[in-house]
């Protein structure tokens, strides 16, 4: 039964031949380092874990116990090994801002009784067709209802920019799982996503309808099957290149990275570089030609327009 989730359906989008080395031929690739602002999100996300899940027990903790909880976590988790590509900035500066994040988000949700907790870093599986073929994986930050039929689905965020409004309600990973609500808790009036940017100490909600979630169905049931229908998997190239672990065996990719490994001798023997010269005079060549024959043609048309305006005014059927 085929399994499909937001990341494996968005990877396809962007690059089908990513997919296939992902999910289909499961290259497993050297880890790269853990960027720091990953790691601050995960940080932040097990901190806001142990808060609610704490207070779903009757007890509130206090901010300087949430403030020291994240410090454990980063000192227990932070090496050598986690990457800052940022110019200027250090380790410090992240987990500082960390610090801001949890604050501003703890100060406006005080004693975080708004709703009744659900679920924390929920794993889920469920039905995106009706009759059960292909299921959908995700993991929920938090879910959470208010006693009286509304039921929110909570998403952290700790990068630095926020969505719009028009991002939110284009948005496709939360909405996906509304349908998974919808078919847990079939009690539920009301489903709202809300999205909280932790650094913009802002939330942005979005709400869709059901025919809205009927459409989403049935746009990502069309782009399963062409998944499954794809028997070729071209490589999609983009800014994102840059970023793939599987530069080095892209198709198309992998000969501009061995080009570059290779000294300026060896580059110049180069097979492929020689065969794309070769083509590259050829063509050049091709085009030249392509160009005297068009402006031969050009004057030919000019010859006849001529030709012919000289017959009116001769008042001639024929020039010999």
């Amino acid at each position: 039964m085929p399994n499909y989730s937001h990341s494996k359906i968005g990877c396809y989008e962007s690059c089908p031949r990513k997919f296939k080395f992902n999910y289909i031929d499961r290259i497993k690739m050297p880890d790269s380092p853990e960027g720091i602002e990953a790691f601050l999100g995960k940080r932040a996300h097990e901190t806001l874990e142990q808060l609610y899940k704490i207070q779903k027990m009757g007890k509130v903790m206090i901010l300087k116990e949430v403030l020291a909880l994240y410090k454990e976590l980063w000192d227990k988790n932070f090496s050598k090994d986690v990457q800052i590509v940022r110019e200027g900035f250090t380790a410090q500066n992240y987990y500082e801002a960390g610090i801001k994040q949890l604050t501003d988000y703890y100060e406006r949700f005080k004693p975080f009784n708004q709703t009744y907790t659900l679920g924390l870093e929920m794993m889920i599986r469920f039905d995106l067709d009706d009759k059960g073929e292909y299921k959908i994986n995700g993991f929920i930050d938090r879910l959470s209802h208010d006693g009286k039929g509304t039921f929110e689905i909570h998403d952290y965020k700790t990068g630095q920019s926020s969505y719009t409004q028009a991002q939110a309600d284009a948005s496709r990973q939360l909405a996906l799982y509304q349908i998974f609500v919808e078919q847990q808790y079939p009690e539920a009036k009301e489903i709202v996503l809300i999205w909280h940017f932790l650094a913009d100490n802002r939330d942005v909600e979005s709400r869709r309808t059901k025919k809205q979630i009927k459409e989403l169905k049935a746009e990502l049931l069309t782009t399963i099957k062409e998944i499954e229908a794809d028997d070729n998997f071209k490589p999609t190239e983009s800014r994102l290149c840059d970023w793939c672990e599987f530069i080095d065996i892209c198709p198309a990719k992998k000969h501009g990275i061995e080009l570059e490994k290779k000294e300026k001798n060896e580059y110049l023997k180069d097979s492929g570089l020689v065969l794309v010269g070769k083509y590259a005079e050829l063509y050049e060549a091709k085009e030249k030609a392509e160009a005297k024959v068009e402006a031969v043609e050009a004057e030919i048309d000019k010859l006849k327009e001529a030709i012919i305006a000289f017959a009116k005014k001769k008042d001639l059927s024929v020039v010999q």
